[in-house]
């Protein structure tokens, strides 16, 4: 048997046309290689989609795909991930799943028909609900046949980046044979205690950081999974490549912003562009003149006379003067405990209670609290009562 373990598709990403067709032609392959390496199954692990409600042209080749990969006996277990998933309304997740395209994951087991696999999974929430989540579920081992648990979360054993708020893997159910992991974007499998982590990075990508790990020489893909009855057999990856990424990084340090101009517009010259996606990456500090002084429209207008599409990164050129912005590492609630620190400086509130950060802020939270099968009055009148709670105790 063999199943397919994919993440992180989102579809209906990026404003530019070609990058939209992109990034769903890749997941079009992915969908073909499945029927054409006939796998007995296909596992999502969230972010299929880029919204709660995707672009409907995008959605609509997307769900013929998917009918034809049910069509072919294939069956398709699917999670919300941080994108697709929306606390106050209904997923298109959830109308896909009522309709019979594919199924969404629960934290109880189902055993697939074919296989006899047993597949559980949780869905993506905020970090502090899937931490309360993995804490209360009490998920086991039901017979002999392999387990795979899918997930859309980072565990602090594949990254240290805090603003991801990775979870710890002791928090996760015991004994399964594969984990099958979204929300990282970068490729990476863990053998833990016997059992596989895996985290197959995007299929394509959904912003200009993807662009550029792929343009760096980053593979892009899923994984394919073989198992019998006793086991994980071996798992394998395969890349999907739908266009070129030229990366061009320039660095005008100590350069006047005349010279900048000059020298971008000789190495596009000297490149082969034609078809290509491309990401021009400028950085440094000017000696003289400032960014804006360079023609970037000129640059760009240069660019598309053979390239598909381009994306200028100008984050890090700073004229001489422009002092550069420290980027702190914080979570977001970390994030917004300041900002509202700062904010609340500037008022004068008659009511000291709205003067404390920690009051806003569980206001905040009470606000962002999702409706989890309650009627539109019934959770209204829940947060309402809470923050009058939070308020006046």
């Amino acid at each position: 048997f063999k199943f397919a373990h994919i993440s992180d598709v989102h579809l209906g990403a990026y404003r530019d046309n070609f990058l939209k067709e992109a990034n769903l032609k890749a997941f079009l392959n992915a969908m073909d290689i499945c029927i054409k390496e006939n796998v007995n199954f296909i596992v999502i692990a969230g972010d299929l989609f880029d919204s709660n409600l995707p672009d409907i042209r995008i959605l609509n080749s997307a769900v013929k795909k998917m009918k034809e990969v049910k069509n072919n006996g294939i069956e398709i277990y699917v999670i919300y991930g941080s994108h697709d998933y929306s606390p106050i309304s209904a997923s298109m997740i959830d109308t896909l799943h009522s309709a019979g395209l594919f199924v969404k994951l629960e934290p109880n087991f189902i055993k697939d028909i074919k296989t006899k696999a047993n597949i559980a999974g949780i869905s993506a929430r905020k970090a502090i609900v899937d931490k309360q989540i993995m804490e209360e579920i009490k998920l086991e081992r039901i017979d002999e046949n392999i387990h795979i648990f899918v997930f859309h979360a980072a565990i602090d054993a594949f990254t240290t980046e805090r603003f991801l708020q990775p979870l710890s893997f002791d928090l996760f159910p015991k004994g399964m044979d594969y984990y099958a992991g979204g929300h990282l974007h970068k490729r990476d499998v863990k053998k833990i205690n016997n059992s596989i982590v895996a985290y197959p990075g995007p299929l394509f990508g959904y912003d200009y950081r993807d662009l550029e790990s792929t343009g760096k020489g980053e593979k892009k893909g899923f994984y394919i999974v073989e198992f019998d009855e006793s086991g994980i057999k071996n798992y394998r990856f395969v890349e999907i490549n739908v266009c070129e990424i030229e990366f061009i990084e320039y660095d005008a340090e100590s350069k006047p912003s005349s010279l900048v101009e000059s020298e971008l517009m000789n190495i596009l010259k000297s490149k082969s562009l034609k078809d290509k996606v491309v990401l021009l990456k400028i950085k440094g500090r000017l000696s003289s003149g400032k960014p804006g002084d360079i023609d970037f429209e000129k640059i760009r207008k240069a660019i598309l006379e053979e390239a598909a599409t381009v994306y200028i990164n100008r984050n890090q050129l700073l004229g001489r003067e422009e002092e550069k912005i420290e980027i702190k590492e914080e979570t977001s609630e970390e994030i917004e405990k300041r900002i509202f620190e700062d904010m609340l400086k500037r008022f004068q509130f008659k009511n000291k209670i709205l003067s404390n950060p920690q009051t806003c802020l569980e206001l905040l939270n009470a606000i962002k609290e999702e409706n989890v099968d309650e009627k539109k009055a019934e959770y209204e009148r829940r947060i309402i009562e809470k923050a009058y709670k939070i308020l006046f105790g």
